[in-house]
């Protein structure tokens, strides 16, 4: 039998009847939250599962405890002949094959291959590695350039980075890796003129609508004026479609290795149309003339292909409208940019993006929430305050004292 408790200090460790008929405790050094606990209820099944089966090896699942060695019991050897790539592809790899959706584990692969498993620490031994390998591949990084010879964006640094750290901390649970590596790596840090949000202006936005005819216009102004990610836009269903209640229901993600579900639970969602989606909408309609499930469908009627959008069809129409390159992602910006500077409550534009808080959106958009310097408008409102609202609220302590006094 085995369970999960927090100790004083709030930190996760797992319980177990052991076969001597004892009941040990076995700290997992994480915080207690509720996407540790997910993954330490998955431990805690595991173990009751293999002490169920008779096969719970207390040294092997705990090698670095305490308790083992007053049990007498040795720790398996480390394979210090396995390398981070071979790890990688035999252990990492195959358990995120099984705990993540199927798009996810292609791009945690697609970052693997070329910025680990090509680089000098993927043939270091894992317990050769230490901090100064990560410090050097961070280097390596650093002096990478993508096929169009330009430096890696932070974003994708990042994502290698992460992707490195996922290995290095499976391998030291399971006791492979040295244990003074501390894997607590800096992330890297944005260049000066680097900048993740880069949203088209309204006039840019203007100018690729006249850019565009027919369904082309009518999924700009999708991608423009509803804050729905390029997936979600081009997964869209009429199923989806409310035009009684003015409400696009956000419950598939169409992307370039087929359909899934959205980004995270928030990501379902209702988005509210703006007048000009549900025209454009009205419409697409009447070209599809129900012949497609889909609202943006291919000359088959079936889903569009999502590389030939991005890499095709959307530079064409940059191209026309002769604006700024920016990826087909910045429309979810813009529109979060313009409904910032039309004055959108930031509460309501976090349900239409379906972000989980307000955090990720004063992150990213803070500088577009509030304007430099008010109008002279506002300016003469904020000042038409009377006097006496700009005096203190009395002291409830010292009233309640001059009360008893009193008695």
């Amino acid at each position: 039998m085995a369970w999960l408790e927090t100790d004083r200090h709030g930190r996760l460790r797992i319980a177990f009847k052991y076969y001597d008929g004892r009941t040990y405790r076995e700290p997992l050094g994480v915080e207690a939250s509720k996407r540790t606990r997910v993954d330490a209820e998955r431990l805690s099944s595991t173990i009751q599962l293999e002490l169920s089966a008779g096969t719970f090896d207390y040294a092997k699942r705990f090698p670095n405890s305490e308790r083992t060695k007053k049990l007498g019991l040795k720790p398996p050897e480390q394979r210090s002949n396995q390398t981070l790539k071979e790890f990688a592809e035999a252990a990492w790899l195959p358990e995120k094959r099984l705990e993540v959706k199927r798009s996810t584990f292609v791009y945690y692969n697609e970052i693997y291959k070329p910025h680990i498993e090509k680089a000098e620490i993927g043939k270091k031994l894992l317990s050769e590695i230490n901090d100064e390998d990560i410090n050097l591949w961070k280097l390596e990084i650093e002096g990478k350039r993508t096929p169009q010879k330009k430096p890696l964006s932070t974003r994708r640094k990042n994502m290698s980075l992460d992707v490195l750290c996922q290995i290095l901390r499976l391998a030291k649970r399971r006791g492979l890796a040295n244990d003074k590596l501390l894997i607590d790596a800096r992330p890297f840090k944005n260049e000066e003129n680097e900048d993740e949000v880069s949203p088209f202006t309204e006039d840019e936005v203007e100018s690729l609508l006249k850019a565009s005819e027919g369904w082309e216009r009518s999924l700009l102004s999708v991608c423009f004026f509803t804050g729905m990610r390029r997936g979600e836009v081009l997964g869209l269903r009429w199923s989806g479609v409310f035009f009684d209640r003015d409400r696009i229901l956000v419950r598939r993600s169409l992307t370039r290795h087929g359909e899934s579900s959205p980004k995270s639970k928030t990501s379902f969602r209702y988005v509210q149309m703006l007048p000009r989606v549900r025209e454009e909408l009205l419409k697409q309609r009447d070209r599809v003339k129900l012949r497609s499930e889909f609202v943006f469908p291919n000359r088959a009627w079936k889903a569009l292909n999502v590389n030939w959008v991005t890499k095709a069809l959307w530079p064409r129409l940059v191209e026309k409208a002769e604006v700024p390159y920016r990826p087909l992602m910045q429309t979810r910006h813009t529109y979060a940019t313009l409904m910032l500077q039309k004055g959108a409550p930031i509460d309501w534009l976090q349900k239409q993006m379906g972000h989980r808080n307000l955090t990720m959106l004063i992150r990213h958009y803070w500088r577009w929430i509030n304007p430099g310097e008010l109008s002279q408008e506002t300016l003469a409102q904020l000042g038409a305050v009377k006097n006496s609202s700009n005096q203190p609220h009395p002291d409830p302590t010292r009233a309640n004292q001059s009360v008893s006094r009193e008695a």
